[in-house]
C-alpha cells in the first residue's frame, strides 16, 4: 500500500490538513455550535460531483457538477449578500411614460400602438370625425437603460 493514514476513530488536528503540494482544506471549531456540521463530497450518475454543507437539521448549501457539465449552486435559505449591484441590476427600477405620438384618427379606423397608452384625444366637431388621439409608449429602466414595454 501506498502512503496512506487509516484511522478508526476521531481525527483532531491543531493546525492545516493539507492535499496536494501545499494546497490547503481547513476545518476548525470553537467547539460553540449547538449541532454538528458535516461537509460532504459525493456523487452519483445525475449528479457526478456534489459539494454539501449541512448540520443535524438538515443541509444549507451545495454546489455540484450536473451530467453536462454545468454547475448549480443552491442553498436552502435565505441569501445575504454583501453587495446586491448585481442583483439590482436585473430590475425594474423606474417606470415613465415616453415620447409624445399624435395620431389622427380617421372616421372608422381602429388604432392600436404596441406598448402605448392614449394620453388625449381631441375631439373636434362631430365624434366621428378625423380627430387627434395623443400616445405615449410605457417604458420601464432597467441596469441604466429605457425599454419600451411589449404588447401581448
Amino acid at each position: 500500500m501506498g502512503h496512506g493514514l487509516s484511522v478508526t476513530g476521531d481525527i483532531v488536528s491543531s493546525t492545516k490538513v493539507r492535499a496536494g503540494s501545499g494546497k490547503k482544506f481547513t476545518v476548525s471549531s470553537n467547539n460553540t455550535s449547538t449541532k454538528e456540521a458535516a461537509f460532504n463530497l459525493w456523487g452519483n450518475s445525475s449528479r457526478p460531483v456534489v459539494a454539501e454543507l449541512g448540520d443535524d437539521a438538515g443541509w444549507h448549501f451545495y454546489s455540484q457538477r450536473n451530467t453536462d457539465n454545468s454547475i448549480t449552486f443552491a442553498v436552502n435559505g435565505q441569501v445575504s449578500p454583501s453587495n446586491y449591484s448585481n442583483f439590482d441590476s436585473r430590475y425594474v427600477r423606474d417606470i415613465r411614460l415616453g415620447t409624445r405620438v399624435v395620431q389622427t384618427m380617421k372616421k372608422g379606423v381602429m388604432y392600436e400602438k404596441a406598448g402605448h397608452v392614449i394620453t388625449g384625444l381631441g375631439i373636434i366637431g362631430e365624434v366621428d370625425g378625423d380627430d387627434p388621439a395623443v400616445f405615449r409608449p410605457i417604458q420601464k429602466y432597467i441596469n441604466g437603460t429605457w425599454y419600451n414595454v411589449a404588447q401581448v
